[in-house]
């Protein structure tokens, strides 16, 4: 969400169009480059980006060992990504959720272009399908205005993709946020906006609930104001979405909420949100987010299970965890053996000093523990925050799309001077291992 976050800025230099791909070596332990397939090998590590982004933004230098395989990515904007015969265009913080009755993943929105200081930024309101390995545009006669940070699910009780809320802003840093509720069915979209819904807001939480039978909703950022008194931007505030209409679950303060430990400010926006079948019983998890509570420069590291219309910390129960994240992005998958898992992508964490670093780094929820897959990959999709991601029960494979490699999110959006950082790449996670398509 752009307009009040951190100052803080890490990626490669705008100048930089091309990233290669790495590959690691089996029984060697190292990691080798793979050609970029346009026939051009360009080299950048994420060391070198800190370095570029320090000389330009007056960033500070800083490590990323520890935070997965150095992946020396390709980001395009406005280029085609390899092996595909189209794709949307670069961009970050789209909407995408899985549509069973097309047996294809929506993808819509996005802003599709990280602005130069001064200049306007770029959102879409287009839709595209993701099914059969390609990427297809579809033309709906009306749809959502275009907009990021939306929240998007399938509705499976009653039947249609449910699309709520997100954000513009324009060259000065104004922002508008949406609190319309958009179906999405048979390729046509419609509003279906209530009189009671929750408030405009984005970069929330948003999923189904499988074992409770409906949309959950959970924090999110607004321009201004809070709930609890606690700074700007930060919302807390649960909701359920079910046969056209929003509910919420107790009020501002009525229930136990996601919050940085025991006690402390709620974990308001940026978080990871989907829902979990890995321990057979079912529940919705919640993980990181912006909280405010100066753990991890105020990003979270709590695990957070929500069913039966009540949060729990489940933190202390479990022996391993990914560092605080914010800008990351979930979903669930069926593994090899048809188990169910729970996946965890990129975003940003930060130092003891709080300034952010991008990663892309790898996470699987068990029943113990999170467990980091990074150093088992033989490849894996580029450091970004905000791309889009969904299960596609067709192909039985996550897909990711996009992201940011300049983090606006944080920077207030400067990035360098031609705002190129976006990626177009669309990743597959099938049966334990990143493919890029």
């Amino acid at each position: 969400m752009h307009g009040d976050g951190m100052d803080v800025a890490r990626g490669p230099s705008a100048s930089n169009r091309g990233i290669s791909a790495t590959k690691f070596r089996p029984g060697t332990h190292d990691w080798h480059r793979i050609p970029d397939r346009r026939g051009v090998m360009v080299i950048l590590s994420i060391a070198s980006c800190a370095v570029i982004v320090a000389a330009t933004l007056g960033g500070t230098l800083l490590s990323t060992s520890g935070l997965g395989p150095s992946v020396e990515n390709r980001v395009s904007q406005g280029a085609t990504a390899a092996g595909l015969v189209s794709a949307p265009s670069a961009r970050w913080a789209p909407a995408m959720a899985y549509d069973p009755s097309a047996k294809a993943v929506v993808l819509f929105g996005g802003q599709t272009l990280l602005p130069a200081p001064g200049s306007s930024p770029s959102f879409s309101n287009e839709t595209w399908e993701f099914a059969q390995g390609k990427w297809t545009q579809l033309h709906p006669a009306s749809a959502p205005s275009a907009r990021a940070w939306a929240g998007m699910t399938y509705d499976a009780r009653d039947g249609y993709i449910v699309l709520f809320g997100g954000q513009v802003y324009n060259s000065a840093g104004t922002s508008r946020l949406f609190n319309d509720t958009w179906k999405f069915s048979g390729g046509v979209w419609t509003n279906i906006t209530p009189t009671h819904a929750p408030s405009p807001r984005a970069a929330f939480g948003m999923t189904y609930d499988v074992r409770d039978g409906y949309v959950l909703l959970y924090g999110g950022g607004q321009a201004r104001g809070s709930c609890y008194g606690y700074p700007a931007c930060a919302l807390f505030d649960t909701w359920t979405f079910s046969n056209g209409t929003w509910s919420q679950v107790g009020s501002c303060g009525g229930v136990a909420q996601p919050s940085c430990g025991r006690s402390g400010p709620g974990i308001g926006w940026s978080l990871s949100m989907a829902y979990n079948r890995t321990d057979g019983s079912g529940k919705v998890i919640l993980f990181g987010g912006v909280c405010g509570c100066g753990n991890y420069g105020g990003y979270a590291d709590y695990t957070w299970t929500y069913a039966g219309g009540h949060w729990k910390n489940i933190s202390s129960t479990l022996l391993s965890a990914p560092p605080g994240l914010v800008a990351a992005v979930m979903a669930h998958y069926v593994g090899a053996k048809g188990g169910q898992d729970l996946l965890l992508f990129g975003g940003a964490t930060s130092n003891v000093y709080g300034s952010s670093i991008l990663q892309n780094a790898t996470y699987r929820l068990g029943s113990l523990r999170w467990d980091n897959l990074t150093s088992t990959l033989l490849e894996a999709p580029p450091t970004v925050v905000y791309p889009g991601m969904a299960w596609d029960g067709a192909a039985s494979a996550i897909i990711l799309f996009g992201g940011s490699m300049c983090n606006s999110f944080f920077s207030g959006g400067s990035c360098g001077t031609s705002g190129s950082l976006l990626s177009n790449q669309t990743w597959e996670w099938h049966f334990g291992h990143w493919k890029l398509l």
